[in-house]
């Protein structure tokens, strides 16, 4: 299992064939584990209602997606997530990823039209 351990962010990452996801799921529960006991042990706390779980896969695959236990609770599967500022999802398709980036840039475009009226047209022709 890799890792990558932030300020206050692990991600854990495998990859794996779609006919061993038993095992996947089952090396994960146990690496979950043991941080989570070492955290403990450094009086440190892994939330569980934080922690997410993504199976990415290629979209023509359909793949059981096993739900993993961690010290009694179930986490499903996640369809998408955030990492570092980017929204990937379960297929790959960077749907909503983009989807996030069209509406940031349809309200930066809107903000800059709400001040176009105050601007003098030589700052207005620098802008577009």
């Amino acid at each position: 299992m890799s890792y990558h351990f932030y300020a206050d962010d692990k991600q854990l990452f495998k990859g794996a064939s779609p006919k061993h996801i038993t095992e996947l799921t089952i090396g994960l529960e146990h690496c979950v584990r043991d941080v989570k006991a070492w955290m403990n042990s450094n009086k440190l706390k892994l939330n569980d209602d934080k922690t997410e779980i993504l199976l990415m896969k290629i979209s023509r695959q359909t793949i059981n997606t096993p739900s993993v236990s961690i010290n009694h609770s179930i986490i499903d599967m996640e369809k998408k997530a955030k990492n570092l500022g980017v929204i990937f999802d379960s297929d790959f398709s960077m749907q909503h990823q983009l989807s996030s980036l069209c509406k940031s840039l349809h309200f930066q475009l809107w903000k800059k039209g709400s001040i176009r009226e105050y601007l003098t047209e030589k700052v207005r022709q620098r802008l577009s």
